[in-house]
Order: structure tokens, then sequence, then C-alpha cells
């Protein structure tokens, strides 16, 4: 069995980034991996649109799909803000306007969405793309 690898962008309202204000958060669209996709990471960028400041720091999140539950043919997903989403990490982008960082997914999900919350007292700008591994 060969393992192909792709790259899917996470998109945030069809565009590849989002700008979030100071102590504001948001969601991403939502993210389908491939039946055949047998791992998955994701890296997570957060750029600080102001002067880098002690505590500016970005927490990503991921609302996994929780499959059908109550039998409604509707996939659901953990609650819109981070209450029981999976915390991914945290960007500190108060010593470094641009930062970066790679986290496997502990399992692979059917799809996912990603909640962001910016602790730092400027906007900073977020993307993210998820690199699957599938098996051929």
């Amino acid at each position: 069995m060969a393992i192909t690898r792709a790259e899917t962008q996470v998109k945030w309202g069809a565009a590849n980034s989002l700008s979030v204000i100071a102590g504001g958060s948001a969601s991403s669209d939502l993210v389908t991996l491939d039946a055949t996709c047998v791992a998955a990471s994701i890296t997570l960028k957060a750029t600080n649109a102001g002067a880098p400041a002690s505590g500016d720091t970005v927490d990503f999140f991921a609302r996994f799909s929780s499959g059908d539950p109550d039998g409604a043919a509707t996939i659901e997903h953990a609650s819109a803000d981070n209450t029981h989403a999976e915390k991914l990490g945290r960007i500190d982008v108060g010593t470094s306007a641009t930062r970066l960082i790679d986290v496997p997914f502990r399992a692979v999900p059917q799809n996912v969405i990603i909640y962001v919350e910016n602790n730092g007292a400027s906007s900073a700008t977020v993307s993210a793309t998820i690199e699957e591994q599938r098996a051929a």
C-alpha cells in the first residue's frame, strides 16, 4: 500500500486567512478530510498586526465532527466556542510578529472546524493548512 500526501488550506469565509480583532474569536469554514486519510496534522500561523507585546497570544482549537449522535441525519460538532473543543496549541506573538506551530491530530476526523481566540492587544492574522497522509 502506498501513502500519498495532500495539503488542504483551511478557509475563513472562503479566504486563506482572517484578521481577528484584539480579544476576538472566529471559526473557520468546515474542512472535510478525504475518506482514505490515515493520519493528519495541521500547521497553524498567527501574525501580530501591531507591535509585539508581552502577553499577546492566539489560541487554536479543533471542533471535530461528532458524527450524528442523535440520528437526526445531521453531522454535529463541538459547541461553537472552545467549551468542548480540543485545544491544538497557543502561539505567542508577543516576542515575534509571526509564529508557526505544527500539531498532529490525535485521530482522523471526518471533518473539522478550527476555532481561534486572540488574547492580544492588537489584531492578529491567522491561517492554517491541514496535511493528510492518504492510503492509495
